[in-house]
């Protein structure tokens, strides 16, 4: 799956969960991707939920990006990644989708 058509795919579901911004990495980014892997993003959840309602926006938003890639999806978010592996992660991201703030 290439990425123009994961961004394509998966920004109307980005906007509609309110998420700031996401980027791709891992395998897909590599072009290492097999038909076991599993599509890595890095997201900016908004804000403004917190507690429950910020576990069932989380879920909600793997769901709907698993039902429409139809493969597996890691979530990891921006601020969680541990330091050891920013200077692996970070430097091979792939911008796909940013907020329209205006």
């Amino acid at each position: 799956m290439s990425i123009s058509s994961i961004k394509q795919q998966v920004a109307p579901i980005f906007e509609k969960y309110g998420i700031g911004r996401a980027s791709l990495f891992g395998s897909v980014v590599r072009g290492e991707e097999k038909k076991t892997s599993d599509i890595d993003f890095l997201v900016e959840m908004p804000k403004n939920i917190h507690g429950f309602a910020y576990i069932g926006v989380r879920m909600d938003l793997q769901e709907d990006l698993e039902r429409t890639l139809h493969k597996k999806v890691d979530l990891v978010e921006y601020h969680l990644v541990k330091p050891a592996l920013r200077k692996y992660i970070f430097p091979e991201q792939v911008l796909i989708y940013q907020k329209n703030t205006a």
